[in-house]
């Protein structure tokens, strides 16, 4: 999970991760919200860019749509 937030904080990767884990590098601007509303309970899971050519094809429209939101914000 710390791995997630690291690359998503250099600009390397997409972390979906629950509030308390990310609250402070929110507030300091170091990752950026996916929205209102977008908050997940639960399990935290991430990955980074290199890993997307490798997964099945549903898989990957659902990481390219991710980086698509967060690059509008």
């Amino acid at each position: 999970m710390g791995a997630a937030i690291q690359l998503a904080k250099q600009n390397t990767g997409v972390a979906l991760a629950a509030l308390p884990f990310v609250a402070e590098a929110l507030k300091a601007g170091a990752l950026v919200d996916a929205g209102p509303g977008n908050s997940l309970e639960g399990k935290n899971h991430g990955f980074t860019l290199r890993q997307i050519e490798s997964v099945r094809p549903i898989v990957k429209r659902v990481a390219y749509w991710l980086i698509e939101k967060s690059d509008k914000h």
